[in-house]
């Protein structure tokens, strides 16, 4: 029976699983021209149970208008059967089955995404051998190409409590599993990144505010990361998946951003993690705001659901150019003109 997606997300996978435990290590020499993570900032934790992990999203852009109509769309769960995760290979079937399976329905239309394996960086003058295990992007061609999240399959590699307390060691394979990892975001040119060992999902953000910035050691890095077999109250795998694969539309968004002045100010830059405006205000100095916000009016963008776009309002009224058109932040991302 179909239920709304909304639900679906925030469930565990109830399919039995026989986990053999056997372990993928990693040690590309590739990876070894990337610094290893050392700026982690956690956002999940664990209860006082021992078992439950929470996870906050205060590291990405916050449920818009169009993440409601995504999560009212419907959607079945999985077929009843077993699972025995033994290779990279079980651990990326039971990932697409249980999680993203789940998840893309949302993203059909609204945008359409689609999910490609073992493909190439999707444009690059630059030959790169080294090929991530699975990419997700906008399917609309129409649209500049850039991925929404890259993620990786390894087995029993991942050690929880290493990435929980944001201490990865000197060496050893969560090293090396993080320089491999940072590599794969510079070569794609993508922040959002993830890896399922069978056991947990890593989400890794870099909080890079130009792609050269995701080489960098000093780079931050938000992460999570949630086990397979969490308690009910715990947050899922499939909504950790989603609140990654949204934010890396959300960076797409932002970087269709026009030129455009608001009130007589431009934004400075588009963060290029996140796709957010920036502005530099009155003393000089990078922020979020507009320089013009105050303790009564407040500039602020609004989601146009009808086309996938940005607009500026002020004080919740659409703000009008001089030619008294709403005055557009980015690029629609939906609701094209079917191609003659």
């Amino acid at each position: 029976m179909a239920v709304p997606i909304s639900q679906l997300i925030c469930e565990q996978s109830t399919n039995p699983v026989k986990f053999t435990g056997f372990t993928t290590g990693t040690d590309k020499k590739w990876a070894k021209d990337f610094h290893p993570i050392t700026k982690l900032i956690v956002h999940t934790t664990l209860g006082p149970d021992d078992q439950t992990v929470y996870a906050d999203w205060d590291a990405v852009l916050p449920p818009l208008a169009d993440d409601e109509l995504r999560m009212s769309k419907l959607a079945l769960r999985p077929n009843q059967r077993r699972w025995r995760l033994e290779t990279e290979e079980d651990c990326g079937v039971w990932f697409h089955t249980e999680v993203s399976n789940i998840v893309l329905p949302a993203c059909n239309d609204h945008p359409a995404v689609l999910q490609t394996c073992q493909s190439k960086p999707p444009s690059t003058t630059e030959k790169i051998p080294e090929i991530v295990d699975v990419v997700y992007a906008l399917a609309d061609a129409r649209l500049e190409k850039r991925p929404l999240a890259i993620g990786e399959w390894k087995r029993n590699l991942i050690k929880f409590q290493a990435w929980q307390s944001a201490n990865l060691g000197a060496s050893g394979n969560q090293i090396n599993l993080s320089r491999e990892l940072r590599g794969y975001a510079v070569k794609y040119e993508c922040p959002q990144v993830f890896c399922f060992d069978g056991q947990y999902l890593l989400l890794l953000q870099f909080r890079a505010t130009t792609p050269e910035d995701l080489k960098g050691k000093d780079c931050e890095v938000d992460c999570w990361v949630l086990p397979r077999i969490n308690p009910a109250q715990g947050c899922a795998l499939r909504y950790g998946f989603y609140r990654l694969l949204a934010q890396g539309f959300r960076r797409c968004q932002g970087l269709s951003g026009r030129s455009v002045f608001i009130n007589g100010f431009a934004p400075e830059l588009r963060e290029w993690f996140s796709g957010l405006p920036v502005f530099r205000d009155m003393q000089g100095r990078l922020s979020y705001k507009h320089p013009q916000d105050t303790d009564v009016g407040v500039f602020h963008r609004e989601l146009n659901v009808d086309n996938g776009s940005f607009y500026w309002c002020y004080n919740g009224q659409p703000l009008l150019d001089d030619n008294g058109v709403v005055t557009q932040d980015t690029e629609p991302t939906w609701g094209f003109p079917e191609a003659g």
